[in-house]
Formats: C-alpha cells, sequence, structure tokens
C-alpha cells in the first residue's frame, strides 16, 4: 500500500488485497484502508469476491456476471433493489418463492401472498413469477393467522439472532427466516411466516422468459 501511494496516483487499483487474512483483521483492515483512501483523496477501483467487504468499502458497486455489468448502485441498491435474479442471490442471502399471479396475489397450492399494486400491475393474470425477499424482511406469525404457512424444518442459533428454516407447501426450497426475539422453534412447529410487500422484489421465471423468446 505504501509503495502504491506515495506516487499519488489519481486512480488505485486493489485486487482482493485482503483475501488472505483472517475474519477479524481483515474486518479492521479494510476500516483503515478506507479511512486512508478518503483522506488522501485517492479513487479506488476494489475487486473483491466478498459481498460484505463490497458493502463496507464501495461508495458505489459494480456486479458483474461473466464479464458484463449486471447492476451498479449503491450498496443499499444493489441490495435492497435488484435488478436481476443474478444480483439478489449474489449479494446476501434471498428467499425465492415461484407462483402464480391470481388477481391480487401470488400463489402455489393453498398458500398466498398479498401483493401492491406497484408490483403485480405491469403482470399478466396466471402469468408464473419469483417472488424474492430477505430472510430479515419476513416474520414468523401465528400459524392460524398467516395466508402463507408451514413447518419448521431446523433452526439455528447465531448469536444476535436465530435463523428459522421453514418447509411451505407449494415452495420448492426452504424459506430462511431471522428471528431476532430469543425464542425456541423445533422441527415440526407449525408457523405462519409474514412477507411485508414493501420488501419483495417480484421478476418473470426463467420459464416465462424462455416462453417469450
Amino acid at each position: 500500500m505504501a509503495r502504491a501511494i506515495i506516487t499519488e496516483p489519481e486512480v488505485l487499483l486493489l485486487d482482493e488485497p485482503l483475501s488472505a487474512l483472517d475474519a477479524l483483521l481483515k474486518k479492521r483492515l479494510r476500516t483503515d484502508i478506507n479511512a486512508l483512501l478518503k483522506r488522501l483523496g485517492i479513487t479506488a477501483v476494489y475487486v473483491t469476491h466478498d459481498q460484505e467487504e463490497a458493502m463496507a468499502m464501495g461508495d458505489r458497486i459494480a456486479i458483474l456476471d461473466h464479464g458484463d455489468i449486471a447492476q451498479i448502485g449503491t450498496a443499499e441498491e444493489i441490495y435492497l433493489s435488484p435488478k436481476s435474479e443474478f444480483v439478489a442471490n449474489f449479494i446476501g442471502q434471498m428467499n425465492h418463492f415461484d407462483g402464480l399471479l391470481h388477481g391480487q396475489a401470488l400463489s402455489f397450492k393453498s398458500n398466498f401472498i398479498a401483493l401492491p399494486e406497484a408490483l403485480y400491475s405491469p403482470h399478466k393474470e396466471g402469468e408464473r413469477l419469483r417472488c424474492m425477499t430477505r430472510p430479515e424482511d419476513m416474520r414468523l406469525i401465528a400459524f392460524e393467522d398467516a395466508t402463507l404457512k408451514g413447518a419448521v424444518f431446523h433452526s439455528v442459533f447465531l448469536g444476535d439472532r436465530t435463523r428459522v428454516l421453514v418447509s411451505v407447501e407449494g415452495v420448492t426450497e426452504l424459506l430462511h427466516v431471522d428471528c431476532f426475539e430469543r425464542k425456541r422453534y423445533s422441527r415440526g412447529d407449525r408457523v405462519g411466516l409474514l412477507v411485508p410487500p414493501l420488501r419483495v422484489v417480484l421478476l418473470p421465471t426463467k420459464e416465462t422468459e424462455d416462453m417469450s423468446c
């Protein structure tokens, strides 16, 4: 770093500079590097495969997919409003629901998720869509109060939260829900899931895209 910045470059390329370090040292050094670059006013292109590192370091993040730019934006824009399924899956954990659009809801067998007009209006009745949402945006509620119901498959205590994996009829993948209250869940517990409509990303499925080609 000293050899690189002593020439006072206008642009500095940092290619995976922290990849060989342990987690705690990496977090400390990325803070130091970020503060140093801002103090010196050097524009840096920082290359990394570490999602957390990219969000912590980047004023603007470019996600590359096979050499093409899939999306450019701030960490908040990339994380909260991904423009494609690739970007959504690349940054953080993402739940997937494949269902059919009926009226104002996305349905799968006996379950459904109500959608705001801004999400469902661009799509056609009966269209197969992929609904995506983050584990921390979902909530577990009483089974009888929910339109999306399932059973606990497994739970993992992670210190600041418990990640609960839920099996839902009509949904292929297990759904990950981050619970921040100190409550224990056992395999087989019946639970309802609440999906905040404003925290939903809705995209055509690959099947729908192929049919339109």
